[in-house]
């Protein structure tokens, strides 16, 4: 969202301090060392209201392009940042109160890691279904045994300090039945998401 309205305000020939504040005032952010709050902190409708219309004077200082972007935002944009973005949204959805901000870094961090590795592996830039599932076999293995391996203090991932009750010495290892590996792995697999989050597994 903050890249489609930058794009229009540029397309708009809005001066670019005025982009900042206009997107300031839809998504807040810093001044002086202190949160100021835009529409997507509104948690009621009235005041989102109240917010957007008081916006349409400070817009407008921006000349005719300022005018033409507030007209554009009220149209096309002003009631979907508001219902998928508002802070009421967002705190129902369990991102805490005050909210958190939500953004798809993390899920495109992980498709940048899928990307490059099928890349790699393939040595094409497209793959079939059946190629991808593949390659995806292939990640996932190679993550699972890095972190298996850091049962024994091994690979690429370390053990926090939380959770050194997991942790098997090599020599230790070498001498394990199967069941008895099988059961140190479980311990790792076994650790609940919102555990390995809090206390930051590896």
């Amino acid at each position: 969202m903050r890249n489609t309205l930058n794009a229009k305000f540029e397309a708009l020939s809005v001066p670019s301090a005025y982009q900042a504040q206009f997107l300031q005032d839809t998504f807040g952010g810093a001044r002086d060392s202190e949160y100021v709050p835009g529409l997507v902190d509104c948690r009621e409708v009235e005041e989102f209201q109240c917010r957007l219309e008081a916006l349409e004077e400070k817009w407008s200082q921006a000349g005719e392009p300022g005018k033409e972007a507030y007209c554009w935002f009220v149209k096309n944009k002003a009631q979907k940042v508001f219902c998928p973005l508002g802070a009421g949204v967002r705190e129902q959805a369990g991102l805490g109160r005050p909210p958190a901000r939500f953004t798809t870094n993390p899920p495109e961090g992980n498709n940048k890691v899928v990307q490059d590795f099928i890349h790699k592996d393939t040595k094409k830039t497209r793959v079939s279904e059946f190629e991808f599932v593949q390659s995806l076999q292939k990640l996932i293995q190679r993550q699972e045994n890095g972190l298996e391996i850091a049962v024994i203090d091994q690979g690429p991932y370390r053990v926090r300090n939380a959770f050194n009750h997991i942790i098997t010495s090599p020599d230790d290892w070498v001498k394990m039945t199967p069941n008895q590996r099988k059961r140190a792995l479980q311990k790792v697999h076994g650790t609940k998401i919102s555990e390995a989050s809090n206390g930051n597994l590896t």
